[in-house]
């Protein structure tokens, strides 16, 4: 199998055309392949296939599978990273390009560079508040997590999160066993902790499904929607961008309206031949 290992902020994916993966099981060739001892190592598998002739809704169809070998609906990272490389090795010479998601065609924007995309920014919808009912929210109380859309915000940016400002030091790997331990998320929840710094925010994610991971960008769009639905940054702050710093770099998310938009850089870091 051909592959190609690319990451954005840190958060780094193997990524392969669909004709390559034919006849695996996607889930399992996930949990192989990312591993970092005995396989490329990565975040996650992310498989592509270009639009079919006379397709007009897309340009390029992208699923995301986790380390764990679950399926994600969207990666802010991953659909950033996915349209450079669509754009110079696959031959889906459009920009700016439509990439179709399980959570529905985002537009990519690249930036290039002496004929190479170094940064790209992606339309990634419109984040809301993720309503959790009241049998959730109690299950999280009893665990000392009390939802409140100010300290502790539930975002759906594509995927669930659970942003927490957190002023109470406590460790992420205890905020999301918290979270596991409630029964409140089922089928999983992305957890950000996150510390006001000058200038943005200071983010560690939880993504279900890979662990702690060095970026998440539908993270960071959930952290800017907290942050600006809480009052804590402007609506004029909003639409300039706001700065979210994460353990692999720096990225921005900024509005339009309601629409959320993230940028940052992304990088092609080697290619490959995996035996499956």
């Amino acid at each position: 199998m051909e592959f190609v290992k690319m990451q954005a902020t840190g958060n780094d994916y193997v990524y392969a055309e669909e004709s390559e993966t034919e006849g695996r099981d996607l889930p399992e060739l996930a949990r192989e392949i990312s591993d970092r001892r005995t396989g490329v190592g990565g975040d996650g598998l992310i498989v592509l296939s270009r639009a079919g002739e006379g397709e007009r809704e897309y340009d390029l169809s992208m699923r995301v599978f986790n380390a764990d070998g679950s399926e994600g609906e969207i990666c802010g990272n991953g659909v950033r990273c996915a349209a450079k490389l669509a754009y110079e090795r696959l031959g889906v010479r459009v920009n700016p390009m439509r990439v179709r998601t399980k959570a529905g065609v985002r537009a990519v924007r690249m930036i290039e560079s002496e004929g190479k995309v170094f940064c790209a920014e992606a339309e990634m919808g419109r984040p809301r508040p993720l309503p959790l009912g009241a049998e959730r929210e109690r299950r999280l109380q009893e665990v000392g997590l009390s939802v409140d859309f100010f300290r502790i915000f539930p975002v759906d940016a594509g995927n669930p999160h659970l942003v927490v400002f957190d002023e109470e030091d406590r460790s992420l790997l205890m905020l999301g066993r918290l979270c596991e331990s409630s029964g409140a998320f089922p089928d999983g929840v992305n957890v950000e902790q996150v510390r006001r710094i000058p200038g943005g925010f200071s983010v560690r994610v939880l993504e279900r499904g890979s662990g702690e991971t060095f970026s998440c960008g539908s993270g960071a769009v959930a952290v800017a929607f907290a942050a600006l639905r809480s009052g804590r940054v402007g609506e004029e702050e909003g639409r300039r961008g706001i700065c979210v710093g994460m353990r692999g770099g720096r990225l921005q998310v900024r509005f339009e309206g309601e629409t959320a938009f993230l940028r940052g850089k992304i990088e092609e870091v080697f290619t490959g031949r995996y035996e499956i």
